[in-house]
């Protein structure tokens, strides 16, 4: 914390769709939350503000900068190479740098509008930022079912960059991964996906 002081926390749901986890503090009784706003309020040109830990070691920097855009969709790479498709996020100009992730992204208000979660590395001043309706969403399951759920067909899409497709030696530019499936499920969907890519069982 700000203060120094250290506190054990407790992974309650983690949500891949989303790149979020909800997590809770053990041993603190004192933290005062920040107010969540919503995205339906937002508008392009609205100053807000980006606090984290930047590049990992610089602890509470905070950037300000605009919102350039709503409802983007983008790729983000992990530093494990794994890729992710993240849809309907908020685009900003407040420097957003590695190890700003899971930081708030707060209008004038106070209001978290939005969680950090990644920067181009193509240009300048390009961030992107979760809605924070997105996270409203995951906590309330987590309130109700004690867990973040979504549908599941057993197919994964996974687009491939350059250095993926080098490192597991795949030459097309997307794969789709079958999982837990059997008989003809299984079957309609290899037939679907014929010459669309590799498909890895």
């Amino acid at each position: 914390m700000t203060d120094n002081k250290e506190y054990n926390a407790k992974v309650l749901a983690r949500d891949p769709v989303q790149d979020l986890a909800i997590m809770k503090i053990e041993g603190g009784n004192n933290f005062k939350p920040l107010k969540l706003g919503n995205v339906d309020d937002i508008q392009i040109g609205q100053t807000v503000i980006a606090i984290g830990n930047a590049l990992g070691r610089f602890q509470n920097t905070v950037s300000v900068g605009v919102i350039s855009g709503l409802g983007r969709t983008i790729v983000a790479t992990g530093p494990d190479f794994a890729t992710e498709r993240l849809e309907d996020i908020i685009q900003t100009d407040a420097a957003i740098n590695r190890g700003n992730s899971g930081g708030p992204l707060i209008n004038l208000k106070g209001e978290v509008v939005g969680i950090n979660t990644a920067v181009s590395t193509e240009g300048e001043n390009i961030g992107f930022a979760i809605s924070i309706d997105k996270a409203k969403r995951s906590i309330e399951q987590v309130k109700t079912l004690g867990k973040i759920s979504y549908p599941y067909m057993g197919v994964r899409y996974i687009i491939l960059n350059e250095e993926i497709s080098k490192a597991r030696d795949i030459e097309v530019d997307y794969v789709v991964e079958l999982k837990n499936l059997k008989g003809w499920s299984r079957n309609i969907l290899k037939y679907y996906f014929r010459g669309m890519g590799r498909i890895k069982k």
